[in-house]
């Protein structure tokens, strides 16, 4: 009985130092999520999200559009271009003589990119629709080197 108290004394005064060392901590990992909806447009726009870790960068981007066409930049706090993509409806290529109904399509695209020890600051995503109607998510992970 005397083992089993001196053992939980032990444990607990482990827990708690552990704890107080967890409390001062700044965040190991932190995650954003971003999904943007747009109708048929040609209007360029900017999302920017902070880059505040020393560690890493994971970023995923996906795109779903049923018309036109998008492209994506990724743009470091330098203003250095660090990733960019390109997709396309293709309904308007020439269809089979054996379809007689209007083909609708969607079409996906995804870019993901890991960046050790990225530039700290204000990271931005460039979207640029020509007539492009569909959907834009964009994830993003730090985790610090602690």
């Amino acid at each position: 009985m005397r083992n089993l108290k001196g053992v939980l004394t032990v444990l607990s005064l482990i827990l708690f130092s552990g704890l107080n060392f967890v409390k001062g901590q700044p965040p190991k990992r932190f995650d954003i999520s971003t999904r943007i909806q747009f109708q048929v447009q040609s209007e360029n726009s900017e999302i920017k999200f902070p880059v505040f870790q020393q560690g890493s960068l994971t970023l995923m981007i996906r795109s779903t559009i049923f018309e036109g066409e998008l492209t994506i930049e990724l743009y470091d706090a330098k203003g250095e271009k660090q990733a960019n993509f390109f997709i396309a409806n293709q309904s308007l290529l020439a269809k089979p003589d054996t379809i007689k109904k209007p083909i609708s399509e969607a079409v996906k695209g995804e870019i993901s990119k890991k960046f050790d020890n990225p530039v700290k600051g204000e990271w931005a995503v460039r979207i640029i629709p020509k007539n492009a109607g569909g959907f834009l998510e964009i994830n993003s992970s730090q985790n610090s080197k602690q």
